[in-house]
């Protein structure tokens, strides 16, 4: 009785992966490559924070598809930065 329930365990375990979907391959242009410049098109301050005893303000930088609309809803992405900004540069050239 053991080599037949390991027998039928096995077998469906390697059919299992027959039924599995593959991986999705994007092609740049569904993933909008080259739609976004390296440069913010909008920046806001949201925060003012001392910083090593001196004024700082933390900021929220904006990039925006091509023929963006805000009355359209498209979604977004959201990426938080690490403490070490302010001793940093935000250029990217």
């Amino acid at each position: 009785m053991n080599k037949l329930s390991f027998t039928a365990l096995l077998l469906c375990l390697l059919s299992s992966s027959l039924f599995a979907e593959s991986a999705k391959t994007w092609t740049p242009d569904q993933i909008g490559l080259g739609e976004f410049s390296l440069k913010p098109d909008k920046s806001f301050s949201y925060k003012l924070v001392d910083l090593l005893g001196q004024p700082y303000e933390l900021k929220i930088h904006a990039f925006f598809p091509k023929d963006h609309k805000f009355t359209n809803n498209t979604p977004a992405a959201l990426f938080f930065h690490g403490v070490a900004m302010p001793f940093g540069d935000f250029t990217w050239e």
